[in-house]
Order: C-alpha cells, then structure tokens, then sequence
C-alpha cells in the first residue's frame, strides 16, 4: 500500500507520512521533490526547541533503525500542490546522502485520514 499524501483543509498544503526503514548505516533526508508542488520541505511539527511547523535542513535517519514520519513529528509537506484528487497518486522522490534518490508513490487522502 502506498503511503499517504493528505491536502491539509484551509492550508497551502499537503502532508505526507510514512515510514522509512535504514537496513545499513547512518543516513540523513535531505530533499524531497514532488511533480506536484512548488516545493517541498521537510518540517516537524509539535512542540520543543524547534517549535511547531519549524522546517529541517535535513532529517537523521540512524542505522539500523525504522523512522516514522507522522502528524507527531517530522514529515515531508508538499507546498501549493494544486488540486489533488483523492485516490490520486503522487510520486514524490526523496533524497539521501548515502542511499541516494528513492521515489515513493503517496496516495491521496481525505483530510483527517490516514
């Protein structure tokens, strides 16, 4: 199943989620690129030093480890993307500094769902 990519309601944008599983060493998320959208930005949201809606440089992925990217936390955000059809798919190509370009299709979701 693919991941999901959710317009946000009232906002210049749409979420995504998922999870990213690192199976070797220590790698960062530098970029993201959607086809759909003026730009993207990694961003966290919720409290802490950082503040909510604070964009990222980059996000460490450690080794051996599985990262989440959630409403919670860190997630990718897909600015001025148009009209997006629910059930669409949006492929959005992300950026590591090890691993490389890996392109991942979202699906498009009713706000407020997963």
């Amino acid at each position: 199943a693919s991941p999901p990519a959710t317009p946000s309601p009232g906002a210049p944008g749409a979420a995504t989620y998922l999870v990213i599983k690192n199976l070797a060493g220590p790698d960062q998320l530098l970029s993201a690129r959607a086809p759909v959208s003026g730009r993207v930005v990694l961003a966290r949201r919720g409290t802490g030093p950082l503040g909510p809606g604070s964009t990222l440089s980059a996000l460490a992925i450690p080794a051996r480890s599985t990262t989440s990217l959630s409403p919670l936390g860190a997630d990718i955000v897909l600015i001025a993307p148009g009209a997006l059809q629910v059930g669409a798919t949006v492929p959005v190509t992300l950026t590591f500094r090890r691993a490389g370009r890996v392109t991942v299709d979202f699906t498009v979701t009713p706000p407020g769902t997963p």
